[in-house]
């Protein structure tokens, strides 16, 4: 099965530009260029498996950390690849997953000052 139609089978049709919801198990579309389970990850591979191993003992998942950056909750993709816990099981089971693309990400981050920042750092912008 292609990677686009195993994709399609997982997810609802929801408008990309539809807001982010807590309806539906958000996963970046891709594994990001830092991501946990890659070698360009920003961590050491002791502290990789520890937060996988925190993550698959609490049944959870790993927000991506890009994700973090910009104030939201969206799974890692690497993880949801690799990993079948309970919420990734779930809403793989009901279609519940939607894929979220990184220039998503920044866009939303782009709408709250401080947030942005951290990503985008502008001369003259103060962080509260």
């Amino acid at each position: 099965m292609k990677h686009e139609e195993h994709f399609t089978r997982l997810t609802r049709d929801v408008p990309e530009e539809a807001p982010l919801d807590k309806a539906h198990f958000n996963v970046l579309a891709k594994r990001c260029d830092e991501c946990l389970f890659t070698e360009n990850k920003i961590v050491s591979p002791e502290r990789a498996d520890a937060l996988t191993q925190e993550a698959l003992a609490n049944d959870g998942f790993f927000v991506c950390h890009k994700a973090t950056l910009c104030g939201i909750v969206v799974g890692c993709h690497g993880f949801f690849d690799q990993h079948n816990t309970p919420p990734t099981a779930i809403a793989k089971a009901f279609g519940f997953v939607r894929f979220i693309k990184e220039e998503r990400l920044k866009a939303i981050a782009g709408r709250t000052r401080w947030k942005s920042n951290l990503i985008n750092p502008q001369e003259g912008d103060e962080h509260e």
